[in-house]
C-alpha cells in the first residue's frame, strides 16, 4: 500500500540515538509507557509512517511475535491509539531495521505527547526505536482509527489462530474464524508463525474469507513461500491496498500448501478497526478552554451520529449546544490541560 504525497519524510528523535522501550517482565506482558515525544514539541498535526527498531538482540533473533502500542495524553492516563504487530529479525527473516506501515498512523493532534510500549513471546527485551513520520500530510479526514490484529488478547498471550493443514499437498484446511468485526474496518493482511523447521522452503496461499461457519466466501487471497531456514520467526503478508469490510463481518481464513505435513500454522489477522463514515468531514476543531466548549466544524455532521470525547482523565460528559450538518458545538465538562480526541460515527 502507499500514499501519493510529497511532503518529506522526517525522523524522531532527529540526530540522537534511539529510545529504549522495555517489554514487560515475562512473555507476553505489555511494558510501561515510555515517552517518544514530549507534550508541545509538534507545532503540526503528525502521521507516524514506521519505526527503525533496533530489535536484533539475542532474546529476539528467532523472529519472536512482537506487538507495539503507540499511545498519547498525559502520563498515567495514556490512551492507545493503534497497536502494529512488527517483524523481527531472526534466522529466517531479514533484519529489518526500518518498517513502513502500510497506512501511516494518525493523525496525532499538534502539541501531543506520544507514548510506546511494547510486549513479545519472549520477556524483559530492551528494545530501540526511533519515528518515521509526516507531517502536513495531505488528508480530508482528521480521526485515529486503530491499527490492531485478531485474534487479540489483551492478557498475557500472543498466540494467534492456529490452523491445521490438509494431509494432502494444496488441498485446502478447514476455515478457522480471526474475529467478529463489531465496527466498520479495513483488511490490511495477515501475519504468520509457521512451525520451525516443518515447512522449510514451501510455497503456501492462505485465503481470507468472509461469513457465518461453513458458509464462508472467499475475499482475498495471499501467496508466499517459506524460508529454507531451519528457524523462521513472525512475518507480515500485506495486501496491496486496504480492503473495506462492513461491521458484525466474521473473518476466517484457511491455508493450502506443498507438501504433506500437518504441523498447524499460527497466524492474525492485520486490519484497521472502527473507522468512521467517509460521509463525516472534520475540517477543524476549536476549544474555549474557559468555558469548556469544542466546536467542530466539517460535513457530513447529523443528529443520529454517535459523538465520543476523550481526554487526559478518560471520556468525558457532554453537552451538544448546536448542531447542524456543517457544524457542532460541544460543552464538555471537567476540562484540564492534555490532549482530547473526539470520535464521531454514523
Amino acid at each position: 500500500m502507499s500514499i501519493l504525497t510529497a511532503a518529506p519524510l522526517k525522523v524522531y528523535p532527529p540526530a540522537a540515538d534511539s529510545i529504549t522501550v522495555t517489554t514487560g517482565a515475562s512473555a507476553g506482558v505489555l511494558g510501561s509507557w515510555v515517552e517518544i515525544i514530549p507534550l508541545g514539541t509538534m507545532t503540526v498535526p503528525i502521521y507516524i509512517a514506521g519505526v527503525c527498531a533496533e530489535l536484533f538482540v539475542p532474546a529476539l533473533t528467532n523472529g519472536a511475535t512482537t506487538e507495539i502500542q503507540f499511545g498519547t495524553g498525559q502520563s498515567g492516563s495514556e490512551a492507545v491509539i493503534s497497536s502494529p504487530l512488527i517483524v523481527v529479525a531472526g534466522a529466517g527473516n531479514l533484519a529489518l531495521e526500518i518498517q513502513m506501515f502500510p497506512v501511516p498512523i494518525g493523525n496525532i493532534p499538534a502539541g501531543a505527547r506520544l507514548s510506546m510500549r511494547t510486549r513479545t513471546t519472549s520477556g524483559n527485551i530492551p528494545c530501540k526505536f526511533a519515528l518515521m513520520y509526516y507531517d502536513d500530510l495531505d488528508a480530508d479526514a482528521t480521526m485515529l482509527a486503530q491499527q490492531t490484529y485478531a485474534p487479540y488478547s489483551s492478557g498475557s498471550t500472543l498466540t494467534g489462530a492456529s490452523v491445521t493443514p490438509n494431509a494432502s499437498s494444496w488441498a485446502n484446511s478447514s476455515w478457522v474464524e480471526f474475529v467478529t468485526l463489531g465496527a466498520n474496518s479495513a483488511l490490511l493482511g495477515v501475519g504468520a508463525i509457521p512451525p520451525s523447521g516443518a515447512y522449510s522452503g514451501l510455497p503456501y496461499e492462505i485465503d481470507i474469507g468472509a461469513g457465518d461457519a461453513g458458509a464462508e466466501a472467499v475475499l482475498t487471497t495471499l501467496r508466499g513461500a517459506f524460508s529454507n531456514a531451519t528457524t523462521q520467526g513472525y512475518m507480515n503478508m500485506w495486501l496491496p491496498a486496504m480492503y473495506p469490510i462492513g461491521e458484525d463481518t466474521r473473518i476466517a481464513f484457511r491455508f493450502r500448501k506443498s507438501g504433506t505435513n500437518t504441523t498447524a500454522l499460527t497466524a492474525f489477522l492485520l486490519y484497521i478497526h472502527d473507522i468512521p463514515s467517509e460521509a463525516i468531514i472534520i475540517t477543524a476543531m476549536s476549544m474555549l478552554c474557559d468555558v469548556g466548549q469544542l466546536t467542530i466544524n466539517g460535513s457530513g455532521f447529523t443528529d443520529t451520529m454517535t459523538i465520543a470525547v476523550s481526554g487526559p482523565s478518560g471520556v468525558l460528559a457532554y453537552t451538544v449546544i448546536s448542531l447542524s450538518d456543517t457544524q457542532i458545538v460541544l460543552a464538555i465538562d471537567d476540562l484540564v490541560t492534555g490532549v482530547y480526541c473526539v470520535d464521531l460515527s454514523a
